[in-house]
């Protein structure tokens, strides 16, 4: 039986492998985000699956601004594109990811669907999570968790300067 966070989705786009950008009602572009890859892009030093995953991710961070829209997912997002996990849509590793990022929903009190801007997003994220101490009980098996849990506290990255963000936003 599959998580109660799980739905389908409509959204995959074959080009890039990934579920990336929509236009709902309101016009304003989406990007799809699974829960989880909210807490990578706060440690996020240019390491990855590959260096064609490891730019594309840079690539997202580097457009994210506080007002970005994203819609919450817990299938293959924007990141998922270039990741080779990432089986024509299907996450190799559902079952690990999918437990990460019902962690992150419980902790932040967000849910899948939901469409709120990053700047939301990174503080729910800051206030919930990292201030708490709890990202070590989120994905302790992750194979880049020796950058997050290693990593000195920090007050912000250099995309939070970029951004503007404070490290937490209540």
């Amino acid at each position: 039986m599959r998580d109660k966070h799980e739905k389908t989705y409509k959204h995959f786009n074959t080009s890039s492998n990934a579920f990336t950008f929509d236009k709902p009602e309101s016009n304003d572009a989406v990007l799809y985000l699974r829960p989880h890859h909210g807490l990578c892009f706060r440690f996020f030093e240019g390491k990855g699956y590959s260096s064609d995953f490891t730019l594309h991710m840079g690539g997202i961070i580097a457009s994210l601004t506080p007002d970005t829209k994203i819609k919450i997912t817990v299938g293959c997002d924007a990141v998922c594109g270039r990741c080779p996990e990432n089986k024509f849509g299907l996450c190799a590793s559902y079952d690990k990811v999918l437990r990460y990022d019902n962690s992150v929903l419980e902790l932040t009190g967000v849910s899948v669907g939901d469409v709120l801007s990053y700047g939301e997003l990174y503080g729910l994220i800051g206030s919930k999570i990292i201030d708490k101490g709890m990202l070590k009980d989120i994905c302790p098996d992750c194979r880049w968790s020796y950058i997050c849990h290693n990593a000195p506290l920090r007050t912000e990255t250099a995309a939070d300067t970029r951004l503007n963000f404070s490290h937490s936003q209540e």
